[in-house]
């Protein structure tokens, strides 16, 4: 398999993975010390980057791709994601791999319907 092609199928079983909330699946695929970027900071390692991802699918209504790329040790997912709080939000995840396992993920998403929904929850006590 070579670089571009391992690349494309890993990206593919990651949002498989993710879609369907396999965060087991999710996880498996990453290196130990994957690093995550997204509009809420950056984490490090796979038990930062595994509860970012247990935290994201339990808000996962349904996901629907809309590209999947692979190149070079690189892949980007492009998808529309239904969430509890959020519908018809689009999400971009470029991701790096190394020895078939993602090493970095970039998630990039419009982070106002968050936090706009957030505002309008009641505080802790």
């Amino acid at each position: 398999m070579n670089n571009s092609s391992e690349a494309l199928e890993i990206a593919q079983k990651y949002f498989d993975a993710v879609a369907s909330k396999n965060v087991e699946a999710v996880v498996a695929l990453c290196h130990e010390n994957i690093t995550t970027h997204s509009p809420l900071g950056q984490l490090n390692g796979i038990e930062a980057f595994s509860r970012f991802t247990e935290g994201f699918a339990h808000m996962i209504e349904k996901l629907t791709p809309v590209s999947i790329l692979g190149w070079d040790g690189k892949a980007t997912i492009v998808y529309i994601a239904d969430t509890l709080p959020v519908k018809n939000s689009y999400v971009a995840e470029y991701l790096t791999i190394e020895n078939g396992k993602i090493t970095s993920n970039t998630t990039i998403y419009d982070s106002v319907p968050y936090i706009e929904y957030a505002s309008k929850q009641p505080k802790h006590q």
